[in-house]
């Protein structure tokens, strides 16, 4: 019972390890605008790490620049690197890549024939490492520059209505008076002879009647003649 007891004490002495025997692959943003640059780091974790290597995958995208962080010795070329280092506690982030993503979809960084070597120069067969890949969502956005939208121009104010709009004068259409010759006027006056009390107009021929009669009875009149024989 004493030798169980005296086992734990000392795995309780012993260290745990803050990070598993392991590769990861951390970029900075897991969703991108379309043909924007995302960078990309490959790190290695252990109690302590000395080295790490590999060679990276990337689809749907294009490396653009490769940026050695703790890689002090070792080769490092676009998709290659061997990075070998003095011990580093904890974890060695050993190069960034700096990726423009595609244009749709996602792209994918990898790593293919991962190399760690980690605490007291542990180094695995790089069969025994899983290294899960970087996925980068592109998001869809508008244009950079997308057109103006047309601005109304601002309305004139309209000419006032009056309240009460008037038509405008009808123009009373006048005839012109028919231009009547001196002869015209002078026929005119012997067929209509104007009665004053009446006003009305009478024919020329009843007026010669009626002055033949009187003067035929005044006639007779004078003479002291009857008017009509027996």
């Amino acid at each position: 019972m004493k030798k169980i007891y005296l086992l734990f004490a000392i795995l309780l002495l012993i260290p745990l390890n803050a990070k598993a025997y392991e590769i990861k692959l951390e970029c900075d943003k897991t969703t991108a605008a379309p043909k924007s640059e995302v960078n990309c780091s490959v790190v290695g974790y252990d109690t302590h790490v000395s080295a790490v290597g590999g060679t990276v995958s990337v689809q749907n995208g294009t490396v653009k620049k490769v940026t050695k962080n703790q890689c002090n010795f070792g080769t490092v070329n676009e998709t290659e690197f061997d990075c070998i280092h003095d011990i580093t506690p904890t974890k060695m982030n050993a190069v960034t890549y700096t990726i423009e993503v595609g244009e749709t979809g996602t792209t994918t960084f990898g790593l293919t024939n991962p190399k760690l070597v980690g605490y007291e120069y542990r180094d695995d067969d790089s069969d025994t490492i899983t290294v899960e890949p970087a996925r980068i969502t592109i998001s869809s956005t508008s244009p950079v520059n997308p057109d103006p939208t047309p601005v109304n121009p601002t309305p004139t104010d309209p000419e006032p209505t009056p309240s009460n709009p008037t038509e405008p004068e009808k123009q009373e259409q006048t005839t012109p008076a028919k231009q009547v010759t001196p002869t015209e006027q002078k026929s005119t006056e012997k067929e209509n002879i104007k009665n004053p009390d009446t006003g009305a107009f009478l024919n020329t021929t009843l007026v010669l009647i009626a002055l033949g009669c009187a003067s035929y009875i005044a006639y007779r009149v004078v003479k002291k003649q009857k008017f009509f024989r027996l």
